[in-house]
């Protein structure tokens, strides 16, 4: 495991069972390429970036980019009532690309 990986891990878990009996719950979200216009403006900028891009999708089991609004539902869900029971988690939000 990268030590990256094994930080967010550690600040997640100490973050969520240091508020054990607080109403703060802890939980990160991870996503992975996501269309935006900075990424989508220079990858379409050139044939190599289209090249990258094309490889990019199909690393991603639904073949395609992921959009700011899926990973936006993620957050609101996380910062809801609906997900009161949940804490600690790290919810990939990548099309499934951690799971392969």
């Amino acid at each position: 495991m990268r030590m990256r990986e094994r930080l967010k891990g550690q600040v997640i878990h100490g973050g969520a069972t240091s508020r054990v009996g607080s109403a703060c719950r802890v939980n990160a979200v991870s996503p992975d390429a996501i269309a935006t216009p900075g990424p989508n403006e220079l990858l379409a900028s050139s044939e190599t970036g289209q090249q990258r891009a094309k490889m990019i999708a199909a690393t991603v089991p639904p073949g395609l980019f992921g959009r700011a609004h899926q990973i936006a539902k993620a957050v609101v869900f996380l910062a809801s009532d609906d997900s009161s029971y949940v804490m600690g988690i790290e919810l990939f939000v990548d099309g499934g690309f951690a799971q392969v």
